[in-house]
């Protein structure tokens, strides 16, 4: 089975934008934002691989690029 990891992201509503607004610590360069909660959630699937790929981090942690 391959190695897993916990990513937190944080995610909060922005009541004066209207919309969900999401970061990590552990994802460098992660912030989006999306009107929907469900949305969030598609945008953060494709995010979060592509920058724990970018910034080399699954390579540094020996880990698959399967999400």
């Amino acid at each position: 089975m391959p190695a897993r990891k916990t990513i937190h992201v944080k995610a909060i509503w922005d009541d004066e934008a209207k919309v969900w607004v999401a970061e990590s610590d552990d994802v460098p360069g992660l912030i989006t934002e999306a009107n929907a909660w469900d949305r969030l959630m598609e945008k953060l699937r494709v995010l979060i691989p592509e920058l724990l790929e970018a910034n080399e981090i699954l390579k540094q942690a020996g880990l698959p690029k399967q999400f």
